[in-house]
């Protein structure tokens, strides 16, 4: 599971998000925090793939709106990132399908009163959300 953390972090980078790599299929444990749910980044998974580009080893690619940097929290079926708009007038959590990519929530999570500056390379959903059993927890640094 960490490979595949690790993929999504570097593929949330772009606007198109691309999950569920062959061997994920088998997903078994939930990624419940930022590095896991022991939160040193170790997983259990084997046979994952050691390559990948947006036709090989990929199964499904949602789009969503706005840029984040947020890992992706697991469990059971569902896959959860936060993503802003890039002027950061709008903070949203998305959560989608694991065995899909379908699209279940895509929530407007606030509108904050005033927008901070951010590093030029940041996004305003950095943040990783955890998740677990009926909850999803997520929050946007200084905004709350």
């Amino acid at each position: 599971m960490n490979c595949f953390v690790k993929i999504l972090k570097k593929l949330f980078l772009t606007p198109l998000i691309i999950f569920g790599l062959q061997s994920a299929v088998a997903q078994q444990a939930n990624w419940t925090h930022f590095r896991g749910n022991n939160l040193n980044g170790i997983s259990d998974a084997t046979n994952i793939p050691v390559s990948w580009n947006d036709s090989t080893n990929v199964i499904w690619k949602t789009a969503i709106d706005g840029k984040g940097w947020s890992s992706p929290v697991v469990y059971e079926n569902q896959i959860w990132v936060t993503t802003a708009t890039e002027d950061g007038k709008q903070m949203k959590a998305v959560c989608v399908d694991f065995n899909t990519g379908k699209t279940i929530f895509d929530k407007k999570l606030f509108e904050p009163d005033t927008v901070f500056a951010k590093h030029g390379v940041n996004t305003y959903a950095t943040p990783t959300p955890c998740i677990e059993k009926d909850f999803v927890y997520a929050h946007f640094g200084s905004y709350g």
